[in-house]
C-alpha cells in the first residue's frame, strides 16, 4: 500500500493568491467535482430555470467523498498545468492573470471524470427538470446548471461547454443588474491585496457585487461593441447593431444614477412648494381685508 501523502504548501499561482483558500472558492470547486450545484445556488442564478418539482429541488448537501475530493484536488494541484499565452501574459498584470488561472481550475473540475452525481441525476436535473413553460412560452433546458445567462455562446469557445463555468464582474444573481459595471477603487484595491499579499492573509473581499456606488456601467451589447470591455473576445456573441430594448422600465437598481436625478427632481419640486408657498403667505398679507370675498353683484 503506498504511503499517505503527506499535504503540501497550497498551490501559488500568479500573484501568490488566496482565492482558492476561501469558503465561497471552496464551495464553488466543491460543487463542480459534485457534478451538481445545491438548490440554493440554482434559486441564486439569474434567469434560473428551476420551478416547483425540478430535479434539484432537495438537493442540499453534497454527495459523501465531495468535499475530500476537492480538498485533495486544492492542496496537490500543480500550478505548472496552467497555460497562458504570450499576448495573456504581456497583457494582464498579476490580478488579472489570477483571474485567468481560476477559470482554468474551473474548466479543470468541469471536465473531470467521474463526477460524484451519478450520469442518470445530472441528466434528470440538467435536461428533464430544465424544461417549463412560462405564460405560454417554451423555455428549453441549458445543457449545464453552472452557467451566467449572458455566457452561453459554447459553440465558439476554446473548452466548448467547460467554459462557461466562469466568474466575470458582470452579476449572475438573480435581484442585481443585468449590466457590466466597473470594479470602484476601493473594491478593486481590496481585491488585488487580498491576492497578492502574504502573511498575514487580510479578509476575503468575495463576493463583490456591485452597489449605488458603481456607477459607471454598461449594457451588455454596448460593453462589448462600443466599449470593448471583456476577458476574451470570443466569450459572447453580439449583433453589428443594438437589438430593441426587451426591458419596459428602467430602475434604479440597474441604473443608478436615475436614483440622482429623482432625489434632484425631489428637491427642486421642495424648493417650488417653499417659494409658492411663500409666495401666498405674502399675497395674504398684502390683500385688503375682504377683497378675497367681495364680489360684484350681478
Amino acid at each position: 500500500m503506498d504511503a499517505p501523502r503527506t499535504p503540501q504548501q497550497p498551490p501559488k499561482l500568479p500573484g501568490n493568491p488566496h482565492v482558492l483558500s476561501t469558503a465561497l472558492a471552496f464551495a464553488t470547486m466543491a460543487q463542480l467535482v459534485n457534478g451538481l450545484p445545491l438548490e440554493a445556488n440554482g434559486w441564486d442564478a439569474l434567469e434560473s430555470l428551476l420551478i416547483r418539482g425540478h430535479p434539484l429541488i432537495g438537493h442540499d448537501t453534497l454527495c459523501d467523498g465531495v468535499v475530500e475530493q476537492t480538498r485533495e484536488f486544492r492542496d496537490f494541484f500543480d500550478e505548472r498545468t496552467l497555460r497562458f499565452d504570450a499576448p495573456v501574459l504581456q497583457a494582464y498584470q498579476d490580478a488579472a492573470l489570477v483571474a485567468v488561472s481560476i477559470h482554468q481550475i474551473a474548466v479543470l473540475l468541469f471536465q473531470l471524470e467521474p463526477k460524484l452525481s451519478t450520469p442518470e441525476e445530472a441528466r434528470r436535473a440538467t435536461l428533464e427538470g430544465g424544461r417549463r413553460i412560462y405564460r405560454e412560452r417554451r423555455f428549453e433546458p441549458r445543457p449545464t446548471l453552472f452557467f451566467h445567462v449572458d455566457y452561453m455562446d459554447y459553440d465558439q469557445y476554446p473548452n466548448g461547454l467547460a467554459d462557461c463555468v466562469d466568474l466575470y464582474f458582470h452579476s449572475g444573481r438573480k435581484y442585481t443588474t443585468f449590466r457590466v459595471w466597473r470594479l470602484l477603487d476601493s473594491k478593486l484595491n481590496a481585491f488585488a491585496n487580498f491576492l497578492l499579499s502574504t502573511e498575514p492573509i487580510p479578509p476575503s473581499p468575495f463576493p463583490i457585487l456591485a452597489s449605488d456606488a458603481n456607477l459607471h456601467r454598461h449594457d451588455p451589447w454596448g460593453a462589448i461593441a462600443l466599449h470593448h470591455v471583456f476577458r476574451d473576445p470570443w466569450e459572447r456573441k453580439f449583433p453589428p447593431t443594438k437589438p430593441p430594448e426587451t426591458r419596459d422600465v428602467r430602475s434604479t437598481g440597474d441604473y443608478p444614477e436615475l436614483a440622482a436625478m429623482f432625489t434632484q427632481l425631489e428637491e427642486a419640486s421642495r424648493e417650488l412648494n417653499t417659494e409658492q408657498a411663500a409666495s401666498n403667505e405674502l399675497s395674504s398679507q398684502t390683500a385688503e381685508p375682504g377683497e378675497d370675498s367681495w364680489r360684484p353683484s350681478a
